[in-house]
């Protein structure tokens, strides 16, 4: 698989929700979902990258355990495999930050943010 792919396979592996790249919801998307930066560079360099998960909720719990699940998921790095070689996904810091939605403040979320290195074989 391409980068693009492996990125897009680790968010959804990683939240379990439907994921789309910043930019690019759908109009049919229902809450919740994953939105994600696709982050890409040459092998042998590791760059920023983010994502975030999003929910219409009164309560920050469910978007806590989806955080924890991401959390896990990465644990102490994460390899993912592309065609060529693979991607090492870190915590980045801050890992995560609250924030909502500019436009429906009953909509919450997680801004994730990561460290990735692209690795050749």
């Amino acid at each position: 698989m391409d980068k693009q792919q492996a990125l897009y396979d680790f968010w959804h592996s990683a939240t379990g929700l439907p994921c789309y790249e910043s930019g690019a919801v759908p109009d049919y998307a229902k809450l919740p979902y994953c939105t994600y930066e696709t982050t890409i560079d040459e092998l042998g360099t590791a760059v920023p990258a983010s994502g975030s998960i999003w929910n219409r909720v009164e309560s920050w719990e469910s978007l806590d355990t989806i955080l924890k699940s991401v959390s896990d998921y990465i644990s102490r790095g994460r390899l993912v495999p592309m065609d060529v070689g693979s991607i090492l996904i870190n915590k980045g810091s801050p890992f995560a930050n609250r924030t909502n939605d500019d436009d429906d403040s009953s909509i919450k979320g997680y801004s994730i943010n990561l460290e990735i290195e692209f690795l050749s074989n």
